[in-house]
């Protein structure tokens, strides 16, 4: 609705953490507008037992603060009920302390810090006409990573339009490009390192019946200096089941792959990793769907198995005293993903169940070479197993909610050390209520 509205949000907690946010509505006629700030702090101190010291002493722990400051402002105009203009500006300082190991905790010549800027601006057009959905964008990103005296820096330039059209009842077709011009400003580059990036693609829809639907992706992409290969996908999907109580759909997917070096891949350090291949791959995955809504509840389930094969993936590894990037010839990863949603509406209290795990199994079928040791095993950082469930509660104006994360046993860069499994628990409870034309709101976090 028409007029001025305003929300403001300030959180404290444990370790002098602090969050404060607000946000600034505006509406009238053909314009609305919405500005938002934040600013978040923590001194960070937590208190550790530090078995890398003799005698096993309880610390604070030093160097580990951070404050962050934000800004938002998006400007909105209708010319007309089918057209919207709109600007974004996007504006973050994130300041922080780096957490030393264990052993360096009480050793402050060992402290370092990092500073991160960003900025982000984009203006936008769309406009739903009779013969086509039309969208258009254009932006420009600035990042910028201050650590010790080095900078990391990119200037980014990106435009991108896209139009959409249902040629007639059964056929959509999207049809769209993108183009990024990247100016990195890096300690560790040469000074002429620039890089084109884009993309041209169509994708066609096709509802064959009201059961049966099939799916056409044709992208190719342009990279500076490089050669990237026509990547099609093929897509198709069956409805078993359709009723008002049941659903069940299968789906398949079938996609060839492709991911060029980044800047850092190829341009870090004193010598340009002229050797360093492109990622390709094909992928293949297979997976259903289930719904099934008979008051009071409410069930959705989803399934799916997939394989990649992937040549040349792109991995950073030790090599003595410096890292360097190296093509894996090539990599395969299996696994499914599974994941159910409950939801119930009893005695006016609403519930939310969810549920997700997913199987990895990423190996290294061939390494840099014949010889490379690192062959048959997971890939470094990439956890087999990892799954999440979320219990929300609501009656009335209460709330709350539960929440565990579990990352699985991880391999390091250094195949014979691994990362422990761990888990996260997450619990939050609050209230809603109103004073006078007011609308408050209290809650507490425990994680």
């Amino acid at each position: 609705k028409e007029g001025v509205g305003i929300d403001f949000q300030q959180m404290f907690g444990s370790y002098t953490n602090t969050f404060s946010g607000g946000k600034l509505l505006f509406k009238r006629n053909k314009w609305s507008a919405k500005t938002a700030l934040l600013y978040q702090y923590s001194k960070n101190d937590f208190k550790f037992r530090n078995d890398a010291v003799d005698g096993f002493p309880t610390q604070k722990q030093n160097n580990s603060s951070y404050d962050k400051f934000g800004v938002l402002q998006e400007v909105y105009y209708n010319p007309s009920n089918r057209s919207t203009v709109s600007a974004k500006i996007w504006y973050m300082n994130f300041y922080r302390e780096i957490q030393p190991m264990k052993s360096a905790n009480n050793l402050p010549r060992q402290y370092d810090t990092i500073h991160d800027r960003n900025l982000l601006s984009i203006v936008n057009f769309n406009h739903r006409a009779d013969w086509v959905q039309l969208s258009v964008s254009a932006g420009y990103l600035y990042d910028r990573q201050l650590f010790q005296n080095d900078v990391i820096a990119t200037n980014r330039f990106v435009g991108c339009a896209e139009g959409e059209k249902q040629l007639f009842k059964a056929l959509t077709v999207k049809v769209g490009a993108y183009a990024e011009y990247v100016v990195p400003d890096v300690y560790a580059y040469n000074d002429d390192v620039t890089e084109w990036r884009g993309d041209v693609y169509a994708l066609f829809r096709y509802d064959i019946n009201q059961r049966l639907e099939a799916s056409l992706n044709l992208r190719q992409s342009f990279v500076s200096r490089l050669s990237p290969p026509f990547t099609p996908s093929a897509g198709i999907a069956y409805r078993l089941i359709d009723s008002d109580k049941n659903s069940l759909k299968i789906r398949s997917t079938l996609a060839k792959s492709f991911r060029a070096p980044t800047l850092n891949d190829r341009y870090w350090g004193s010598s340009i990793n002229s050797n360093l291949q492109s990622e390709t791959g094909v992928n293949i995955e297979a997976g259903l769907d289930y719904s099934f809504n008979t008051l009071p509840f409410r069930i959705e389930a989803q399934a799916t198995v997939f394989r990649n094969k992937v040549d040349n993936w792109i991995l950073w590894l030790p090599r003595g005293n410096i890292w360097k990037p190296m093509n894996m010839r090539e990599v395969n990863a299996r696994g499914f993903e599974a994941g159910i949603s409950v939801y119930a509406s009893i005695n006016k209290v609403e519930l939310t169940a969810n549920a997700n795990y997913s199987y990895v199994f990423s190996e290294i079928v061939k390494g840099t070479s014949d010889s490379d040791p690192n062959t048959r095993i997971q890939l470094p950082l990439v956890p087999k197993n990892r799954w999440t469930a979320r219990l929300h509660a609501e009656y009335s104006n209460a709330f709350a909610q539960l929440k565990f994360s579990y990352t699985g046993e991880t391999y390091s860069t250094d195949k014979n050390m691994k990362i422990k499994d761990y888990t996260l628990a997450y619990l939050t409870a609050g209230y809603n209520f109103t004073v006078g034309k007011h609308k408050l709101m209290l809650s507490g976090n425990i994680n």
